[in-house]
């Protein structure tokens, strides 16, 4: 199976969002403050994403609000995120359509770690955005993902797959796996999984209703875009070279604890 990366021969979907990790700054250039989920919030609301292209809801809450690592201050000059005391943090994973599991940790200094039955989660808050790791029964192994949620800004966790083609083979051949994403406000976090597992993280910005991915990288160019609303998503995306197609093909899901 070919792994994802320019330097081979199949351009797959999974290899061009990699790029997202690179030029996230391109997708999402205000990144400390675009209003997506850098607003101080309780609840997290997120997903996992496997290796073996297994997704799931990822919801946590903390004991008081929270959006960045904690800058420390003299003993009470704020609350425990300002002071730099931990922050107790409780919620529910779930992986592949099984039961959600109750996790439960902290968060100290941005680095958050949780564990429940199996679980052991391990991630970095920042500005309203975690991102991180995790390992499961099974074994499983994969990222997690989650935004900032609040009444007026609510958080939604997406879940689907991909497909599309490769043109750079004769004939052409299917490219396809897993896709999930968090969308908050402008911001969109979301990992890819091909079908060789290989998961990679990519990043993006929203509307109210609809979701865009643009990055470049030397002579090879993704544009993604779709709709979405609190119940799914769709849309289509193409990868070229200079100004050859080189894959393209369409994307859709549902929500985490029940994809489609």
């Amino acid at each position: 199976m070919t792994k994802p990366g320019f330097a081979f021969r199949r351009i797959t979907a999974a290899s061009i969002l990699l790029l997202g990790v690179s030029l996230g700054a391109c997708s999402d250039d205000d990144d400390d403050d675009d209003g997506g989920g850098s607003t101080a919030a309780t609840d997290y609301v997120g997903l996992v994403s496997s290796t073996d292209g297994q997704t799931g809801p990822l919801d946590i809450t903390f004991a008081s609000a929270v959006s960045a690592p904690p800058v420390l201050q003299e003993p009470g000059a704020g609350p425990s995120r300002s002071s730099g005391a931990p922050v107790n943090a409780t919620g529910t994973v779930a992986l592949g359509g099984n039961a959600p599991v109750a996790i439960s940790g902290t968060l100290d200094g941005g680095a958050l770690n949780m564990t429940g039955t199996g679980w052991a989660l391990a991630g970095t808050l920042s500005n309203g955005k975690l991102t991180g790791t995790f390992t499961a029964p099974g074994p499983a192994d994969g990222t997690l993902v989650a935004a900032g949620s609040t009444a007026s800004a609510p958080a939604v966790a997406l879940c689907g797959s991909y497909a599309g083609q490769d043109f750079t083979t004769d004939p052409p051949e299917d490219d396809f796996g897993t896709f999930s994403m968090v969308i908050a406000g402008t911001s969109v976090l979301g990992t890819v999984v091909s079908d060789g597992g290989t998961v990679q993280s990519f990043t993006g910005t929203a509307t109210a209703s609809t979701i865009t991915v643009n990055a470049s990288q030397g002579s090879l160019t993704l544009t993604a875009s779709g709709e979405y609303d609190e119940f799914g998503v769709g849309g289509s995306y193409a990868i070229k070279f200079g100004s050859t197609t080189v894959n393209a093909g369409s994307f859709s899901g549902g929500t985490c604890d029940s994809p489609t």
